[in-house]
């Protein structure tokens, strides 16, 4: 159908028969007028009566380990950006600096623990990032793309991250 119509629009349209764009036109028509007979209100009680949900993909929707790591490698690679920008803004804006505010985070009532508990938070973005980024790496070359290989390579990046994330938290 595409076709005919970019070779009708360049007049060469010679070999496209007429009965295929009149039944094409009229099939659409029909398709349309299907969608009409309702109005909005018929149409939600209908799927009611049907149990249909609104938006099923939602709450049908498995979520997997491969769709959630991809979130959240492009949430951590916003976090680090936006958090970098942040961090440089306020290091240039702030009176004081970055060893100052860090011996002040040190000395809070929270002491090693808060400490221990930012640097964690800190780090396992880019722990994470960096690991997830070397996976898809290894994708470009074309491997790894076995269901089992991707899982596995998946719970080695979130176990990697966290363990380097631990690692450098505490030291």
């Amino acid at each position: 159908m595409a076709l005919c119509l970019r070779l009708a629009s360049r007049s060469v349209a010679a070999n496209c028969s007429s009965r295929i764009l009149q039944k094409s036109l009229l099939t659409t028509s029909s398709r349309s007028w299907a969608i009409q007979q309702y109005s909005a209100e018929e149409w939600e009680r209908k799927n009611e009566k049907m149990g249909r949900p609104l938006s099923p993909h939602l709450t049908i929707y498995k979520f997997q380990l491969t769709s959630m790591l991809s979130i959240t490698h492009r949430a951590t690679g916003m976090g680090l950006h936006f958090g970098l920008l942040g961090f440089a803004g306020a290091m240039v804006l702030l009176p004081n600096s970055y060893p100052y505010y860090l011996t002040l985070l040190a000395g809070s009532g929270g002491g090693k623990a808060l400490l221990v508990a930012s640097k964690f938070i800190i780090s396992w973005p880019f722990f994470f990032h960096t690991f997830n980024g070397i996976r898809h790496l290894v994708w470009d070359m074309g491997k790894g793309f076995s269901i089992k290989t991707l899982y596995k390579s998946g719970y080695a990046v979130v176990g990697l991250s966290i363990l380097a994330a631990l690692v450098a938290a505490v030291v």
